[in-house]
């Protein structure tokens, strides 16, 4: 309990310590900006360290920590330090820009563990050391192809002669060596989903898997469905009867499934696909499965899949709104039409994906609901701990949110090209990860340029220091960051302009200058209310002197181009009508001399978005799967897709 009577006392002393304090932060943070600016990251994070510690509750000391480590490589310090800020913070835009770092990183470690042919660690889909422990030495070798009909679960069925007896499958090859690592394999497979991915239970039953020699035998011996790679059936209660696939690949189905081997991307990716489904089987039993959830968890097992680059494939439609509505897609029994199947798949498995992100409780929780009936709304709520109505369309807007990440490709570190620690983001021909707008004939479209006076400072303002690394020569602005290690940032004063905006201006490397360096970087940065770099610079490379036109179309994307070319894009910061004003919102931002001429300014209007052409009829763009056969009628179950003739599953 407090005296009132010893308030008036104690205000006078509690306004001198505030007074006292504030300016000691504040010098912390300018001296910490300073030698994050010069590339010191060692001292700022020595500075940022000890005040967090004793003022817990300053933002601002945790963004640029939380950046000096990541311009060290130290991840996961970073992670913590964003992690804090997100816990700490009232404030909206500072918690969703803690929450985009977070993601970012996460995605910069995915892209330096996840190849083509390798699997994160702590993936839950990934069977540590299946790679290092089967030997392909002779597995592509047909011992005996001579069928021969065999009881299967009660069908009489021409097998492949070679039988290995496993504790829950009987398999069949045409090698002996692989019927026992195939048999040794499922088992790997089925331990590691039942603990990983679904409760423990018991089974009490054994799973025919056949494997013939090729395709052609797979289609025409076995009698899988034309289309397919693999296939599982089952029965009216839900248990698995058998599970088909072949043991030799051609070439191009090799290149589809990432292997060098032709044995390799049948057992490394089809046959956890299709165990998949048996498990999947049995959690459910006779319940009604989605046919979605089917497919993204078997999708997800195989091992060679690199998920988070098919997911950049689809994030550029996902954020243009071409995608399966979620509830569209919860509700499909069977298999979309011919041409649509990939995306199908695809969008699955990007939704477990995502779903994983939250780890494996989120993910048993959502099963779980599922698996009593409950539902979709159910299930979305029990995972992301949301109120149950609504929650499908709030699962889809995260989403859709988290989709923005893919196509904001993983950093690219300009190394030793350029000897400095520059970032850049990436970029590709892909159509799929193009924007569903021209943007460089968006920017052509508008009148009305604002241009900036180049005759004086008034019009900019730096981070930190950077602003004494430009100067004014007539109506050119120059750039000389010779005495700091890292990017100097010139901020563009556009109070009258709201994003969408573009700005342009004429560009010169001077590469005298630059007697060290084959090559300038400069680009374009978004920045806070606070003047601050949020981290996402887009920079062009520059490797003559020449002059060139800079472009940058701040949207969606911060998106720039040189010479009309595309650059690089990285996702905008997100800015609601509640937010501070941003008088600086867009800065120049160089690691070496240039100069710039000719800077414009302007906003863009819903009318002044051209949309990109969409291919011609009968042409199909990068990541599409050809049109599929249409679905068999013999009450197969589920199968892994081909490149050629697409999903045949129902």
């Amino acid at each position: 309990m407090c005296d009132r009577r010893i308030l008036p006392m104690l205000l006078p002393t509690a306004c001198l310590l505030l007074a006292a304090a504030t300016p000691a932060r504040g010098l912390v943070l300018d001296e910490a900006t300073t030698a994050y600016n010069r590339g010191d990251f060692d001292t700022t994070i020595a500075l940022l360290t000890k005040e967090v510690e004793t003022n817990p509750g300053h933002e601002a000391a945790y963004v640029l920590l939380a950046r000096a480590f990541e311009g060290k490589h130290e991840y996961p310090k970073a992670q913590a330090a964003w992690t804090k800020l997100q816990r700490i913070t009232r404030d909206d835009p500072t918690r969703a820009m803690a929450t985009r770092s977070l993601l970012r990183i996460r995605a910069q470690e995915r892209g330096a563990h996840v190849s083509k042919d390798q699997r994160r660690e702590d993936d839950p889909f990934n069977v540590p050391g299946i790679h290092d422990w089967i030997d392909y030495r002779g597995l592509e070798i047909v011992d005996d192809a001579n069928y021969t009909p065999t009881e299967i679960n009660g069908d009489i069925m021409n097998a492949p002669p070679i039988p290995y007896e496993t504790r829950h499958f009987m398999v069949y090859t045409c090698n002996e060596k692989l019927s026992r690592i195939v048999g040794e394999l499922c088992e790997k497979y089925l331990a590691h989903l039942m603990k990983r991915i679904i409760d423990e239970r018991a089974w009490a039953f054994r799973v025919p898997v056949l494997v013939y020699k090729d395709i052609e035998d797979y289609w025409n011996v076995g009698g899988a469905p034309r289309g397919s790679a693999g296939v599982t059936a089952s029965d009216h209660i839900g248990r698995s009867r058998i599970v088909m696939l072949y043991q030799n690949s051609d070439e191009d189905d090799q290149k589809y499934r990432y292997s060098t081997n032709p044995v390799m991307g049948n057992i490394e990716d089809v046959l956890p696909h299709e165990l998949t489904h048996v498990v999947i089987n049995e959690f459910f039993g006779a319940q009604k499965i989605p046919r979605w959830l089917h497919e993204a968890f078997a999708r997800q097992m195989e091992q060679n899949r690199p998920d988070y680059k098919e997911a950049a494939t689809l994030a550029r439609d996902a954020v243009a709104g071409e995608y399966f509505r979620f509830r569209d897609l919860f509700a499909a029994e069977n298999y979309p039409s011919a041409g649509r199947t990939h995306r199908f798949y695809e969008q699955s498995a990007t939704i477990v994906l995502y779903l994983l992100e939250h780890g494996p409780e989120a993910t048993r929780a959502f099963l779980n609901e599922l698996a009593h009936q409950r539902g979709h709304d159910a299930a979305a709520a029990a995972a992301f701990g949301i109120p149950e109505e609504g929650a499908v369309e709030e699962f889809e807007r995260r989403w859709v949110e988290w989709m923005r990440q893919r196509y904001a490709r993983d950093l690219e570190r300009g190394g030793e090209e350029t000897g400095r620690d520059t970032l850049a983001a990436a970029i590709s021909d892909d159509t799929l990860l193009l924007p569903a707008v021209d943007e460089p004939a968006s920017a052509d479209k508008v009148k009305k340029w604002r241009t900036i006076d180049l005759t004086s400072k008034k019009s900019f303002v730096g981070v930190g220091d950077s602003l004494e690394d430009w100067e004014i020569s007539g109506d050119t602005i120059r750039c000389n960051p010779s005495r700091r290690r890292g990017a100097t940032f010139l901020g563009i004063h556009m109070i009258a302009e709201r994003v969408p905006m573009a700005v342009r201006c004429k560009l010169r490397w001077l590469s005298d200058q630059s007697p060290n360096s084959d090559v300038g970087w400069f680009g374009f940065v978004p920045l806070n209310a606070d003047n601050l770099d949020i981290g996402a610079q887009c920079l062009l490379k520059l490797d003559s002197g020449s002059q060139h036109e800079a472009l940058c179309v701040v949207g969606d994307d911060v998106a720039v181009f040189l010479d009309g070319k595309c650059a690089g894009r990285f996702p905008a910061p997100r800015q609601r009508p509640t937010d501070p004003d941003i008088d600086y919102p867009i800065a120049l931002v160089s690691h070496s001399p240039v100069e710039v001429t000719e800077l414009e300014v302007c906003a863009l209007q819903p009318r002044d978005f051209v949309r990109r052409e969409p291919p011609g009829e009968g042409e199909t763009e990068p990541g599409d799967a050809p049109p599929s056969d249409p679905p068999p009628a013999d009450g197969s179950d589920s199968g892994t897709p081909l490149p050629k003739g697409g999903s045949v599953d129902n």
